[in-house]
């Protein structure tokens, strides 16, 4: 940031050859020059604006040490952001001063448009040079095979001076696990990270991302969208989609969660329902292929025990699983339970699986 002062002060100085070290400000032990030109009169604005940068600057050199765990960023980046803030608040402020004369304004905003445009070319200047001069550090996906870096599915990911390959359906389904991350079927969503380096992806690489999946119509991710529509702010993303999250969630903890997990919930499923509940299903039944059976039933399960639906959708919920769970048992009363036949006293055993679809 303190290149955007320097470029200011370049514009509004007529003579190139003098130091920027005149200007003396001794309680933040730094100095600065402004020199006398035609722009006399909106010096002093920028005079305030340069005080707030150096004044941050010097906050930040007092203040490098603790990161914040919930975003990895040193409050050196935090002050950053802040001082960013400030810059276009002045300007705002300046712009809407009614006691200050129009062309004063426009000299205002001519000069702070220019530093703002020399500013840019220069980040990105810098942004090209140091990402074609970067390594590859990373060439693999998350299962370890090679990435072939012409595939219009491959994402670039540069941070932190170095670049990270990614497949387009790696960094959806690693974005989608920070959104959607819950703790006992409590949102507890956070911020995409890198896995490589566990630094946040900032909004720029989340908006290239975003752009990059919207172009491939084979991967498409709706609470990466709805992400998109917060601008990124994780906040407002749990407040405004929570309804949504927690489907996802207990759509996820039902597809990814081992059936001896899942068993559990099951025997809960069927405990709770006045028909099931008279099931007499052997200890040694094959948990997998209990789960399997009973996994529609355990989404509709879940929703009315952990989501946060209206009352409408709980109770549309309820009255679904409670017909269906009646049917499965009138259907197969004795599902579950070992049957022994003795033959020619040899004795085989199986078990009672005979069930009706979900």
């Amino acid at each position: 940031m303190i290149t955007f002062f320097y470029i200011i002060q370049r514009l509004i100085d007529n003579d190139k050859n003098n130091d920027l070290i005149n200007y003396n400000l001794p309680f933040f032990d730094v100095k600065i020059n402004f020199n006398n030109n035609i722009y006399d009169y909106i010096i002093p604005y920028f005079k305030n604006l340069i005080i707030l940068m150096l004044y941050y600057k010097n906050y930040i050199n007092k203040n490098k040490t603790n990161e914040s765990n919930e975003t990895n960023e040193t409050n050196e980046t935090i002050i950053y952001k802040e001082t960013i803030i400030y810059k276009f608040l002045f300007f705002k402020n300046i712009i809407n001063n009614s006691f200050i004369r129009t062309n004063d304004k426009n000299d205002f905003i001519n000069i702070f448009s220019l530093s703002q445009k020399h500013y840019y070319y220069l980040n990105k200047f810098c942004y090209i040079y140091k990402f074609k001069k970067s390594n590859i550090i990373v060439d693999k996906d998350l299962y370890l095979n090679n990435i072939n870096i012409n595939n219009p599915n491959t994402i670039i990911i540069f941070q932190n001076n170095y670049k990270y390959l990614f497949t387009l359906r790696d960094l959806v389904n690693i974005i989608e696990t920070s959104l959607c991350n819950s703790q006992e079927f409590f949102i507890n969503s956070y911020k995409p990270k890198n896995p490589y380096n566990n630094k946040v992806f900032n909004n720029s690489t989340l908006f290239y991302i975003y752009l990059k999946m919207k172009t491939n119509f084979n991967i498409i991710s709706l609470i990466f969208h709805f992400y998109f529509i917060e601008y990124f702010n994780i906040e407002k993303f749990k407040l405004n989609n929570e309804t949504y999250i927690y489907e996802i969630i207990i759509k996820k903890f039902i597809n990814n969660n081992h059936y001896s997990v899942l068993n559990e919930y099951i025997y809960d499923m069927l405990n709770d329902n006045i028909y099931t509940k008279n099931l007499i299903i052997h200890e040694e039944f094959p948990k997998k292929m209990l789960v399997d059976i009973f996994k529609p039933y355990l989404y509709y399960y879940l929703i009315t025990n952990y989501s946060i639906y209206d009352s409408n959708k709980i109770n549309s919920c309820k009255n679904i699983l409670f017909k269906k769970l009646k049917k499965f048992y009138e259907y197969n009363k004795f599902f579950g339970r070992k049957i022994i036949e003795i033959n020619n006293n040899n004795e085989n055993f199986y078990f009672n699986t005979n069930h009706i679809e979900f």
